[in-house]
C-alpha cells in the first residue's frame, strides 16, 4: 500500500511538471533587414518575451509562459523595422488561458507576417 502511494505521488509530481502552461514560439525573419525590439505576448499581457534583435535570415525560439492567463485571447507580435516603424500584429488563439497549439511560428516577410502552427 505504501509503495502504491509513493508511486501515485511520484506520477503526479512528474506529470505536473510535464504539462507546462504556455506555448513554444519560433520567430523567423525572412526580410533583407534586421528587426529590433521584438516583443511577443498575449492579449492579457501577463508574460512578455523580449528579444533585442533578429538579423535577416535569422530565427529565434523560446517558450511563452501562460501561467497567469485565465481567459480567451490571441498572441501579439511587436517589433521595430529598419525604418524605425513599430509593426504590431495579432494572430492565433488560446482558450481559458491555455494554448491550443504546442508551437506557433511567426514568419516575418517583407510585406506580411505569417503564423504557422505545429
Amino acid at each position: 500500500m505504501k509503495n502504491i502511494l509513493i508511486l501515485i505521488s511520484s506520477f503526479l509530481l512528474i506529470s505536473c511538471s510535464y504539462f507546462k502552461t504556455g506555448v513554444d514560439v519560433e520567430i523567423i525573419n525572412t526580410t533583407e533587414k534586421s528587426i529590433k525590439n521584438i516583443k511577443l505576448y498575449t492579449s492579457e499581457n501577463k508574460e512578455v518575451l523580449t528579444f533585442e534583435e533578429l538579423k535577416s535570415g535569422g530565427e529565434i525560439s523560446d517558450f511563452l509562459k501562460m501561467n497567469e492567463n485565465k481567459t480567451e485571447g490571441h498572441y501579439i507580435l511587436e517589433f521595430t523595422n529598419e525604418k524605425g516603424e513599430i509593426k504590431k500584429t495579432t494572430a492565433g488563439y488560446y482558450s481559458n488561458g491555455k494554448s491550443l497549439d504546442q508551437k506557433i511560428i511567426f514568419e516575418i516577410e517583407k510585406d506580411t507576417i505569417k503564423l504557422n502552427k505545429a
